[in-house]
């Protein structure tokens, strides 16, 4: 197998096994057909080029002290925050989103109906998932798909881990757009019977899992050419600070842009209130006004979110 690979294609694959597979050194170089000195040397590689990332958690304590004050001053059912290193975002994001796959996966239980959005974070979140045996549990797409050649929400890959993860053959996606060209198009889409069944069956769902979103050009909407300059124009004019399940609201967790709501296809926002729980994982102080804007709205009841967004959740709010 050794022959087949290229040198980076062996470390990549040998340190995954060995961080997030718990495989041996011995159990690698018998796979590889390699020496465990060789497999010591690949993982030591690993390190020295950035493909694995090592932080020590030195506060572990002041996350504690971080949820207490989360949850005393936010209507939360339960809150987890994740000490994540300043200067490296894209460990965060990893180290955050592998904490909340743990967490999240403690409140999903047998015969649940489980909505999810998409997103890089919960994508990454979807992969590091636990297995679970959920007896006719269900995993359903709550908001239109925006892959495109440009950009990728990962909507179906997140959907098709999750079911994997979960041990549930019943997985469902929302196969349209995440945004029509206008209304009209989008109530002509909702006249069709199997799409307003596939609707209806994602606002059934009793638990969420969905993702937050700038109002600006880092916005999936807009790579994806939803959304352009204009909009973001507008929306910035309308205090957007962000968008919960595609929906964009102000400060106030109020929706703030009634026409670009009128042609998004998905679950609303009337929608995220009354389920048993709505989670959501934060890894980007950019996201904290529109976290802090959800949370007041009662949209967000579980919450995940890494140490620096935390505290600056706090500070926004005082």
């Amino acid at each position: 197998m050794r022959d087949r690979m290229n040198d980076i294609d062996l470390i990549k694959r040998a340190a995954g096994l060995y961080y997030n597979h718990d495989c041996t050194q011995s159990d690698i170089a018998e796979r590889f057909g390699i020496s465990r000195a060789k497999v010591s040397r690949v993982l030591a590689q690993a390190r020295e080029k950035g493909i694995v990332k090592i932080f020590i958690d030195d506060e572990a304590g002041g996350s504690s002290l971080l949820e207490d004050r989360l949850m005393s001053r936010f209507p939360l059912k339960a809150a987890k925050v994740i000490s994540v290193p300043e200067q490296d975002a894209a460990l965060a994001v990893q180290i955050t989103a592998q904490e909340a796959a743990a967490f999240f996966s403690g409140f999903l239980a047998p015969g649940d109906r489980i909505g999810v959005s998409w997103g890089y974070t919960l994508y990454t979140m979807a992969k590091y998932f636990p297995e679970l045996a959920l007896g006719n549990a269900s995993v359903v797409q709550v908001t239109g798909s925006v892959d495109n050649t440009s950009t990728r929400s990962h909507a179906g890959e997140i959907v098709s881990l999750l079911s994997q993860k979960l041990h549930t053959a019943d997985a469902y996606t929302l196969p349209c757009p995440a945004m029509l060209d206008n209304s009209i198009i989008l109530d002509m889409l909702l006249h069709d019977a199997k799409v307003k069944k596939m609707l209806d069956l994602a606002c059934s769902c009793n638990k969420l899992i969905v993702s937050l979103a700038q109002a600006n050009e880092t916005c999936c909407l807009y790579r994806a050419d939803y959304i352009g300059d204009r909009e973001i124009a507008q929306l910035r004019e309308k205090n957007a600070v962000g968008s919960i399940c595609c929906r964009f609201v102000n400060e106030e967790g109020e929706l703030c842009d009634q026409a670009l709501d009128d042609r998004t296809f998905g679950i609303r926002l009337s929608d995220l209130r009354g389920k048993e729980q709505v989670m959501t994982c934060v890894a980007d102080p950019g996201k904290v006004p529109v976290l802090h804007a959800c949370l007041r709205a009662r949209y967000v009841d579980v919450l995940a979110i890494d140490s620096l967004s935390a505290a600056k959740l706090l500070e926004m709010d005082d």
